[in-house]
C-alpha cells in the first residue's frame, strides 16, 4: 500500500474529511486528494504535516524512512511501491 492510500485510510479511521485534515496540516485539500489517490508523492516536508496532523510518526511511510537514510537516492525511490520499498530495505539491512 502506498502512502496516499495509507494517509488516507488513517484520516478515514479517524473519521475526518480532506478538508479538516487540509486545516490541520495546512495542506491543500486538492493536494491531499491527489495524494490519496497517489497521483502526486509528497515531500518529507509534507507527510511530516500530515503525520502530525494524523498523529502519527512520519516514519510510518517508508518513502520517508528511505528518503532519509538515502536521501542522494531519493527521488530514485518516489515512483517505487511500498512492498518493493520492503524488500529493498530487506536487501539493504542483510548485507
Amino acid at each position: 500500500m502506498g502512502a496516499g492510500k495509507k494517509i488516507k485510510n488513517l484520516r478515514l479511521e479517524k473519521r475526518m474529511t480532506i478538508h479538516e485534515l487540509a486545516v490541520i496540516s495546512k495542506v491543500s485539500p486538492s493536494f491531499l486528494s491527489e495524494i490519496e489517490k497517489e497521483l502526486k508523492l509528497p515531500s518529507n516536508e509534507i507527510i511530516e504535516k500530515i503525520a502530525t496532523a494524523l498523529d502519527i510518526t512520519p516514519e510510518y511511510f517508508q518513502i520517508y524512512r528511505i528518503r532519509e537514510v538515502f536521501p542522494t537516492l531519493a527521488r530514485s525511490f518516489d515512483n517505487i511501491d511500498e512492498q518493493k520499498l520492503d524488500k529493498i530495505i530487506k536487501i539493504i539491512k542483510n548485507s
